[in-house]
């Protein structure tokens, strides 16, 4: 009996919320391109916001303030809204609606239904909540953790990094873009943030560089010019546009500047032939080679100390071998200053330079080891040591002593960098220290492209030290 009581009550209930809004139909109301404006004006207060904080630039906020204002404009006049039929036949088909649906609703309910069913003891989950209860309980704790320590803790940039790629692991990449723009807020010359903000928007929009990755790329390049992970991003989105030839010219570039065993190599030289191909041109690799070693001759022309005239002149009437030799003693006298005046960075890129150019690999990786001493911080420069202790130690793997502080100061500044991170994990592989090679491999491959031949070996090698 309560039941049926039970099912009378919100029949009533049912009838009254259906008939006060289709009385209320009628009256004027304002249409779709209302709602249009008011989120328009709202993209242009975002956009001004955006511009205050220098996440974009001048001409960005002012070509998004013209094409937001074009769609206002589009909207067209807003008008009310008229009621169709006369007030009294819409009262009486407002009574027949509110009346006929919960009584079909009781009927079918009699026929068909079990109203002397005992409820179910199963708990319903809250909204919003389905996504996180998928997420494994290790990784949900450590996101809760972390939020936790937030809340005590907000300028703590290596807590923001941490929850930001646990969201990212558990595929909440929406969450993790929003993590990492957050960070932004607390530390904005931190290139970094912007290019995972970046890069969580292109995974949760299923591989598309949309704008708002392309403007958090753009902002990590003006922090961070060659930020790998950013210029990748940024040609994929030339491609997806349309911009063939600028993506190919990207990619390419990209390879050149990037070390020949970087891990992210593989999967440019697939994208360059597909691209390739696709415009109709054949892939060239030459470039990805050479490019690096011909700007390093161009800007070897003229390698400190300049020649006087009279150099130039004695070196005409010298044999090949005569004028290499006479190129050997200019930059051994670069190098004997330089030992006098070892601040000079200016100095020593330019030994390093013609180093290179001679071929002489030890020469010029203790170069490179002293500008990598002069700036610390400056990612690349580790990058470009790093690259000459593992090219003059090959086949073997260098030491930690050579490699060690040098993949710290790196993954200090960039924890996801995929060179340090695959060298890291070879290091610790070849001195048994087997767990943090599993540590390091596995952030990489939270990075890696996973239709490239280098994300399986990675994952294969990864199995085998956990074995």
């Amino acid at each position: 009996m309560e039941g049926y009581l039970v099912l009378s009550l919100m029949a009533v209930v049912c009838a009254a919320l259906l008939w006060r809004p289709l009385m209320n139909s009628g009256r004027p109301t304002a249409i779709r391109a209302e709602y249009e404006i008011e989120f328009y004006k709202d993209q242009l207060n975002e956009v001004e916001r955006d511009r205050e904080r220098d996440i974009i630039s001048i001409e960005e906020a002012e070509a998004s303030r013209l094409e937001i204002s074009r769609k206002i404009i589009n909207c067209g006049d807003v008008r009310a809204s008229q009621s169709i039929w006369p007030p009294k036949k819409q009262a009486r088909f407002a009574v027949s609606v509110a009346l006929f649906i919960p009584v079909a609703a009781s009927l079918i309910y009699l026929v068909q239904g079990s109203p002397g069913l005992n409820s179910s003891s199963v708990k319903i989950a809250e909204r919003g909540q389905t996504t996180l209860n998928e997420i494994k309980p290790q990784l949900r704790a450590e996101i809760t953790e972390l939020r936790d320590r937030l809340e005590k803790k907000p300028n703590e940039l290596a807590t923001w990094v941490a929850l930001g790629r646990a969201l990212f692991r558990s595929h909440e990449f929406a969450r993790a873009a929003q993590t990492f723009m957050q960070a932004t807020t607390f530390f904005p010359e931190n290139a970094e943030l912007f290019a995972r903000a970046g890069e969580a928007l292109v995974y949760g929009s299923d591989g598309v560089v949309v704008p708002a990755a392309e403007l958090a790329f753009k902002r990590s390049l003006k922090l961070l010019p060659n930020d790998a992970r950013s210029r990748y991003y940024l040609a994929l989105g030339d491609q997806q546009n349309g911009r063939l030839e600028g993506a190919l010219r990207k990619w390419k570039e990209l390879a050149a500047d990037s070390p020949p065993d970087a891990p992210w190599q593989d999967t440019l030289r697939e994208r360059i032939a597909s691209l390739s191909e696709q415009i109709g041109k054949t892939s060239d690799r030459a470039p990805l080679i050479t490019n690096r070693d011909q700007d390093a001759r161009t800007e070897n022309d003229s390698v400190s100390p300049s020649p006087s005239r009279e150099d130039i002149a004695a070196a005409q009437e010298l044999s090949p071998e005569e004028r290499q030799e006479m190129i050997r003693s200019m930059v051994d006298r670069l190098a004997t200053r330089l030992e006098t005046d070892p601040g000079d960075l200016a100095g020593w890129r330019r030994l390093a330079r013609a180093r290179k150019v001679l071929g002489q690999k030890a020469e010029e990786k203790a170069a490179l080891g002293k500008i990598a001493g002069l700036e610390p911080k400056n990612v690349q420069a580790q990058l470009d040591y790093l690259t000459a202790v593992v090219e003059l130690a090959s086949p073997q793997i260098p030491s930690s002593a050579e490699l060690g502080q040098t993949l710290a100061r790196i993954l200090r500044r960039d924890d996801r960098n995929p060179t340090a991170l695959w060298y890291s994990g070879l290091l610790a592989k070849s001195e048994g220290r087997n767990a943090d090679a599993v540590k390091h491999w596995s952030n990489l491959l939270s990075v890696s492209d996973p239709n490239s031949p280098r994300y399986v070996e990675l994952k294969d090698q990864i199995s085998s030290l956990r074995e």
